[in-house]
């Protein structure tokens, strides 16, 4: 059930934490909700219960990382707020209740368990940073059909000091046999898209765009996002997050 209901609760928040790109949060979503229903249906028990422990070992890890980062929040279970610490916590109290609760074949089989759950850890691990990168917003936009697209669309800025000025690089990518014109940016006392623009792109090429950023208000982790506007008909709008901490 606690995998279930992490994956509704992704699914119902609309928006973005700004610590995971859209693709990672759609894979994370699909596999919690099908290792979940693998568990409460009791369906190939063995394989479920390797597919958890292998889940809950990359839930630890990335947990961990944010947590040591210093964010409020692990943005794991949507629009619901949690300490990534106590997410960790959590974690590792449900690979705990694995633990205890092996199936026959692994208590018989413990050698092969290991490498299985290994194997399936590592593939999960590689999954994970794949998608939460370039490669990852490459996939979503050939999934959506999409011509024109920007990566990365999660861009991490970390510890900064008020008063800093940071300069964000992205690509903006037009894979269509048309061009494609980017008209402008949002603009505000925080940051400005429109140094660079507008700009005509060729047909399948890609254009560098850089993003600056102002580092002020309270301290605290605050997630900016930024907006790039086309003529590009059903594409008209682009979004990159950045997280921040200061």
């Amino acid at each position: 059930m606690f995998l279930l209901v992490a994956a509704l609760l992704k699914a119902s928040d609309g928006g973005n934490s700004g610590l995971y790109s859209p693709s990672l949060k759609v894979l994370a979503t699909y596999v919690e909700f099908i290792v979940g229903a693998l568990l409460l249906l009791n369906w190939l028990p063995f394989f479920s219960w390797v597919l958890s422990c292998s889940l809950f070992f990359v839930f630890v890890i990335f947990s961990f990382k944010i947590s040591i980062s210093e964010y409020s929040d692990c943005g794991c279970f949507g629009f619901v707020k949690m300490n990534p610490f106590f997410t960790v916590l959590l974690d590792v109290f449900a690979l705990s209740l694995l633990g205890i609760a092996k199936p026959q074949y692994a208590l018989q089989n413990p050698k092969q368990t290991v490498v299985f759950v290994v194997i399936f850890s590592g593939g999960f691990l590689f999954s994970a940073f794949q998608l939460n990168g370039k490669n990852g917003d490459d996939l979503v936009a050939i999934l959506n059909g999409s011509q024109v697209y920007i990566t990365p669309t999660l861009v991490d800025l970390g510890p900064n000091s008020a008063g800093d000025l940071r300069v964000i690089r992205i690509n903006v990518i037009n894979r269509s046999d048309q061009c494609a014109r980017l008209i402008g940016g949002s603009v505000s006392c925080k940051c400005t898209v429109l140094k660079d623009l507008p700009v005509t792109l060729p047909p399948a090429s890609k254009k560098e765009i850089e993003i600056e950023l102002l580092v002020k208000g309270d301290p605290g982790y605050f997630v900016f996002q930024y907006e790039l506007f086309t003529d590009v008909k059903n594409e008209e709008k682009f979004t990159v997050s950045s997280p921040e901490i200061y």
